[in-house]
């Protein structure tokens, strides 16, 4: 993991001058000679950046730590933003799926109304065929007995 102010040093627990002196040359500050020695310096005691820029009384420095303070809280409120856009549509995707669930369990009972309609009318034709058979068999023996009677 890399240092949060000099992301790009050679190893993140150890800040060279080097390092600080690249660091503050990316960010176009305009300094004295050697301006960062002592800003080092106040830095390598804990100071932040920001304490060591104001010791030094560099105004360059401090306005680029300020703008970086605003593109901080900026993003931050960025970031509560989109977390409550991801809330909401977890919430809908939610609702979606839930929606999806009722809509397949609803299909499912139609299916069933449907497969149960099929079996009754199919049984309903099949009987009507039976019901047929036994009239045509019906008819057959009242012409044999009219015929037996009459003959």
């Amino acid at each position: 993991m890399s240092h949060p102010e000099f992301p790009n040093a050679k190893h993140p627990d150890f800040i060279t001058q080097e390092d600080f002196d690249r660091y503050i040359r990316s960010h176009h500050v305009e300094m004295d000679e050697n301006p960062s020695e002592l800003m080092y310096s106040h830095w390598l005691q804990g100071r932040s950046l920001e304490e060591a820029a104001g010791l030094r009384g560099n105004n360059a420095l401090r306005a680029m730590l300020q703008r970086r303070e605003r593109q901080m809280r900026q993003r931050e409120r960025e970031m509560i933003q989109i977390r409550a856009l991801v809330r909401r549509a977890q919430k809908r995707l939610l609702r979606l799926r839930s929606y999806m669930a009722a809509m397949e369990r609803e299909m499912g009972r139609l299916d069933r109304t449907r497969r149960n309609a099929e079996a009754t009318l199919a049984s309903l034709e099949g009987g009507q065929e039976d019901a047929g058979q036994g009239e045509a068999e019906q008819e057959e023996a009242e012409q044999q007995e009219n015929s037996n009677g009459s003959g």
